[in-house]
């Protein structure tokens, strides 16, 4: 296609892709996007375990000490049921 215009016997070339290949281009640009679109959900998700964490911290004082790392979606502290 980078010859197109370009002289060939004193008349400029025209050069175009075939069908096939407007249609192979469309199709590799529509999967380059949604695998962009995947690894972006897939990058800013991380879900964290931290242990040691004292039993009588609220999920509000949690939120404090981790927020300066990042926006914090959700917060689940596991709880005895019996004992809370």
């Amino acid at each position: 296609m980078a010859l197109s215009g370009q002289p060939l016997l004193g008349q400029p070339m025209i050069i175009q892709a075939s069908q096939a290949e407007i249609n192979r281009q469309a199709q590799a640009t529509k999967y380059r996007q949604e695998q962009a679109k995947k690894k972006s959900r897939h990058d800013d998700t991380l879900k964290l375990y931290i242990g040691g964490i004292k039993s009588n911290m609220s999920d509000s004082e949690i939120r404090a000490i981790f927020s300066p790392f990042g926006e914090i979606e959700l917060i689940e502290v596991p709880r005895d049921p019996h004992t809370g």
